[in-house]
């Protein structure tokens, strides 16, 4: 199971007037968060996803990432996403979803995000897909990475 945990800042600038996307990358080692929160006080909220693409990075053969464009409901929430897989049928399931402070007062303004996820790593070439909140898989698949062998130099 991987979890990612991102935080998105709470207050935003007042020259801003609407708020510019977080974009981040976090490697399979790094998803664990520091963030220990007492469960008690957050509060589960939805994520508007408007971008879902799974790419497989030619540069990085056998990994698959995911990545998430969309809006969170206010400045305040955090985006989570918990990624099982792959299982026999090579689907990985990814469940993305918000938390929020039950007793936090927050502007009510959607708060835009985009972020890529390494699905995994040292995947065996074969086709896959993803299952986003239990919607319809997308597919996606991983090339062998294609070995070509360079001719020596006539002497």
């Amino acid at each position: 199971m991987i979890i990612l945990s991102t935080w998105t800042p709470t207050e935003q600038p007042e020259e801003e007037a609407t708020p510019k996307p977080k974009r981040t990358r976090t490697p399979t080692a790094e998803l664990q968060s520091s963030f220990v929160p007492d469960l008690r006080e957050l509060l589960r909220g939805p994520v508007y996803l408007e971008g879902v693409q799974v790419s497989a990075p030619a540069n990085e053969p056998g990994t698959a990432v995911l990545n998430l464009t969309g809006n969170l409901p206010t400045p305040c929430n955090e985006l989570k996403v918990i990624i099982n897989g792959p299982d026999s049928l090579n689907q990985f399931a990814a469940e993305v979803y918000s938390l929020s402070w039950s007793n936090r007062t927050c502007i009510q303004v959607l708060a835009p995000f985009e972020t890529e996820i390494t699905l995994a790593t040292g995947l065996p070439p074969r086709d896959y897909s993803v299952i986003i909140n239990g919607g319809d898989p997308m597919p996606f698949t991983i090339q062998a990475m294609e070995i070509t062998q360079q001719e020596e130099p006539a002497p």
